[in-house]
């Protein structure tokens, strides 16, 4: 029996040692690299390529070079809205629409206004006319960005009141009459006179519309020596831009 029993643990103990001695494979050797490890490296390369060239800085513009552009669709639409914003600008300003002098009213202090005439059916105000001031608001910020809408109304709106329910301009003050005596001091400033200007497209894209004035000036000095005269030249820029929301008036110099 203790034969036997002997013999059962050697050949047990022989198996074993045979199955451990089978060759492992070499480092590397056998072993297959999944398309999942060498994926990321690769892409990551690739998305940072694909980024820097996105994102490379676009060659800088010269501020001083204003080329015409020729297109003659692009230039019909700047037109149009360069007009319609001056239009809504000197709408601001008292300019217009028109006024009914026939009919004045008079506001809470006794001040004088005149009822404003407006008969166009603006698409902007869902067809209506600017016939309170809130609609005068709507059509505003209907062409300009917030910045350049927010001074309008601001200037509207010593100009401008609902009365009764309707929008009213202030009557003009007359300057107090002098018995022309008042001797007339040249102020100590610059004064320009704008001697020509010509305007032309000088950029335009899918999302942006730049026109620009070309203004010939002649500046006055005025002060306790003889005045002289020195003429400039200078470009002035105003740019139609898709915000997202709209296409408006983003830069638009009112003086």
């Amino acid at each position: 029996m203790n034969i036997r029993k002997s013999i059962a643990i050697a050949l047990f103990l022989l198996l074993f040692l045979l199955s451990s001695c089978k060759e492992s494979p070499a480092p590397g050797e056998g072993v297959q690299t999944s398309p999942e490890t060498e994926a990321p490296e690769t892409e990551a390369i690739t998305e940072a390529e694909t980024e820097a060239e996105t994102f490379a800085p676009l060659p800088e513009v010269d501020p001083d070079l204003r080329e015409p552009t020729q297109n003659e669709e692009a230039l019909a639409i700047i037109e149009f809205q360069y007009e319609k914003a001056c239009a809504a600008r000197d709408m601001a300003y008292g300019l217009a629409p028109g006024i009914d002098t026939s009919s004045p009213v008079y506001d809470e202090v006794g001040d004088v206004y005149f009822p404003v005439v407006d008969n166009t059916e603006r698409p902007e105000l869902d067809g209506g006319s600017i016939n309170t001031f809130s609609a005068l608001e709507k059509y505003i910020n209907s062409i300009f960005d917030a910045p350049i809408a927010r001074d309008l109304i601001r200037t509207a709106s010593i100009r401008y009141k609902d009365i009764d329910g309707a929008l009213c301009r202030k009557a003009e003050e007359t300057p107090p009459e002098g018995d022309g005596t008042e001797e007339i001091v040249p102020p100590e400033e610059v004064i320009a006179e704008i001697i020509s200007s010509d305007f032309f497209l000088t950029l335009f894209s899918d999302h942006l519309f730049r026109y620009t004035e070309f203004r010939h000036i002649k500046n006055l000095y005025y002060s306790s020596i003889p005045p002289e005269s020195t003429e400039k030249t200078e470009y002035i820029d105003y740019v139609f831009e898709n915000t997202g929301d709209a296409w408006l008036w983003t830069v638009f110099p009112l003086d």
